[in-house]
């Protein structure tokens, strides 16, 4: 994981910050989902492939959930108590339908308005689900605050494994089924 680790960071970089994270997140997910006794090289190469395949699809993805979630707060935030309330609630299901439509978008590929249908989906089959995952967001920066040497090897891929294991559950409703895998004989 560590690796996996630092592939992403350096993806996250190479797409400048905040236009890298999302694409990055795509292979993140995409190199969990391999198969652990793969060689390291290999999955370095398709993280990489699946970075540039969905770097345009992920950022659309992403960045529009994210920009609602932050003009929701900072509306909500200038309104008053009750509305930063709904404010909250909406950046909240934004930043789970985010994250549950980038992990889609590592699973299958289409448009980003097919990531965007199967997160919408995935959210609304198992919203607690989704929120626990959110939810343990804040401890884990917390965590990387505190512990920086151990967010620099598991920062993205440790939230991630836990994500992927509350999530996918969720959307194998949305995935479609998989063919069985013949047998030569």
């Amino acid at each position: 994981m560590a690796a996996i680790n630092l592939v992403a960071l350096l993806l996250i970089i190479a797409g400048l910050g905040a236009l890298g994270f999302f694409p990055a997140l795509v292979g993140v997910f995409y190199a969990l989902d391999q198969d652990e006794t793969k060689p390291l090289r290999d999955t370095v190469r398709d993280m990489l492939r699946e970075y540039k395949r969905e770097f345009l699809r992920a950022n659309l993805l992403g960045l529009v959930m994210l920009i609602i979630a932050t003009t929701g707060l900072f509306v909500g935030s200038q309104m008053g108590p009750i509305v930063l309330a709904v404010a909250l609630a909406i950046a909240f299901f934004a930043l789970a339908i985010a994250l549950s439509g980038v992990m889609s978008l590592s699973r299958l590929s289409g448009r980003w308005q097919d990531g965007f249908h199967n997160a919408w989906t995935g959210v609304l089959c198992a919203p607690y689900r989704h929120a626990l995952g959110l939810v343990l967001l804040p401890g884990w920066l917390w965590f990387i605050v505190d512990q920086p040497l151990l967010g620099l090897y598991f920062g993205l891929t440790a939230p991630a494994y836990v994500a992927r294991h509350l999530i996918n559950p969720a959307l194998a409703s949305v995935y479609p089924p998989s063919a069985p895998s013949e047998v030569s004989v």
